[in-house]
């Protein structure tokens, strides 16, 4: 939206140019002046538009990005509460099955704990823009 009504106030700007080259009556030249005032405004909406549309995309982004670390915090919660319990069952019974998801489990934890802290550097770095 923001671009057509640019566009549409270039275009009454030509029209204001073209008027008052061609104006002879006052009444021609008063049309010319409130065209100029219509087009001027135009252009600064567009402006406006343009620039909340910028505002709009980075609160998206950055309510994705919030969205993403919390979701990895829930997930690294979850798994370190399974990877409890599996060591309390461990500690009662010694089973190479539990060992190996207990190590599944610690894998899974690790590659979670790295991408928690890639999604706090992108929040991060969107929220100061």
């Amino acid at each position: 939206m923001g671009e057509t009504m640019g566009e549409l106030g270039l275009a009454f700007l030509k029209l204001m140019k073209f008027e008052n080259q061609e104006a002879s009556y006052n009444s021609q030249k008063a049309r010319a002046v409130d065209m100029k005032n219509v087009a001027t405004a135009t252009v600064k909406a567009s402006r406006l538009y343009r620039e909340l549309n910028a505002q709009t995309v980075n609160h998206l982004d950055r309510s994705s990005a919030l969205l993403i670390v919390q979701t990895l915090l829930t997930e690294l919660s979850s798994l370190h509460s399974r990877a409890e319990k599996l060591d309390t069952a461990s500690s009662k019974i010694f089973g190479g099955d539990r060992n190996r998801k207990g190590e599944e489990l610690k894998e899974a934890i690790k590659v979670t704990e790295d991408a928690k802290s890639c999604a706090i550097r992108e929040y991060e770095r969107i929220k100061h823009i």
